[in-house]
């Protein structure tokens, strides 16, 4: 799947989208959003299954990162302190939930850390 640099409604009706563009892999805690739609953009519908030490892998221009699940949580949209920067580089996935509820006030969140750079 793509990563658009920007999480708008073009981008993620295609992939999915950067929160914060100006933050990078390998330093920050990046953010990445993704739908969970029945009807389109299905990228991130099967977040909710990610479990404490799955592995993600992200293919940037700059390297690859390898990542492990630390923890799963749902929390309210606007609990924006998901993103906040860590002392080490983390990812944190977010998608809306329940999947097929109108507008959810809620976020699943999937945060996970660096544990390699090639």
């Amino acid at each position: 799947m793509l990563i658009f640099e920007e999480a708008n409604g073009t981008s993620l009706r295609k992939e999915v989208g950067m929160i914060e563009p100006e933050k990078r892999f390998g330093i920050n805690n990046i953010g990445l959003v993704g739908h969970c739609a029945i009807t389109y953009s299905k990228q991130f519908n099967r977040l909710d299954e990610l479990v404490p030490n799955d592995e993600i892998e992200i293919k940037t221009k700059t390297g690859t990162y390898e990542f492990v699940v630390v923890q799963t949580f749902v929390v309210d949209r606007s609990e924006v302190e998901v993103l906040t920067d860590k002392k080490k580089p983390f990812l944190t996935l977010v998608t809306c939930t329940p999947t097929g509820k109108k507008n959810p006030k809620d976020r699943l969140i999937v945060q996970a850390k660096l544990v390699h750079k090639s």
